[in-house]
Parts: C-alpha cells; sequence; structure tokens
C-alpha cells in the first residue's frame, strides 16, 4: 500500500522550518527488516524462497542448533530467491544470509 511520510527540515542557521510532505507508492524495503522463508516447516530437498533481503549478492548458510554449518552458497538476489535445500534431518535450523557487513537470519523447520 501507500505510505505517507512527513518531514521537517530546519536549516542550518535553525530560523526556518520547512515542511515536506511525500506518498511512497510500492513496496518499502527496510534494511534491517527481517528475512522471511516460505515454506516453513519445509522438507529436506526441496526448495524455500527467501524474501525481505534488498539486492545484492549473499552469502547464505544454514546452520543446525548447534552452530553447525550445514551448507553455504553465494547467491545474487533480485527481489525474492529461491534457495535449494540439501539433505536435512528434521530438526530446527537457522538460515543466514550475509552481505557487506549485515547479516539477516530467520528460523526454519525440516520435517
Amino acid at each position: 500500500g501507500d505510505e505517507s511520510f512527513k518531514v521537517v527540515v530546519t536549516d542550518i542557521s535553525g530560523g526556518h522550518d520547512y515542511d515536506i510532505s511525500a506518498i511512497a507508492k510500492g513496496i518499502i524495503k527496510d534494511a534491517d527488516a527481517p528475512m522471511g522463508v516460505h515454506p516453513n516447516p519445509a522438507s529436506s530437498n526441496d526448495s524455500v524462497k527467501l524474501f525481505g533481503l534488498q539486492d545484492g549478492e549473499y552469502g547464505i548458510g544454514i546452520y543446525s542448533i548447534g552452530g553447525e554449518m550445514v551448507t553455504f552458497q553465494e547467491l545474487e538476489v533480485s527481489g525474492e530467491v529461491q534457495l535449494p535445500l540439501p539433505t536435512m534431518s528434521k530438526g530446527f535450523y537457522i538460515i543466514k544470509a550475509d552481505k557487506e557487513g549485515k547479516s539477516y537470519t530467520s528460523k526454519i523447520i525440516i520435517r
């Protein structure tokens, strides 16, 4: 949907305030927004869709709850991305996506 913003700008001398209003159309991506995973729960040897990431190249790892890396790959993200899942035991895992010093994580259940 549409988002409405009001920004107040004060000149450097502090003497004048200027109100600026804007309406943003479409989707606004927050760089700190959580990464989403669908479907969740998922099945081993299937793939999941990652969404909510900024476009760019990511190092994406899947980790066991104990912190052991199950798989790692570099993927180019443009919108949503399909992440193939390896053969994994049933349980809880963490998907971690790293890009330029920022990390995004999400839990996933393998059934």
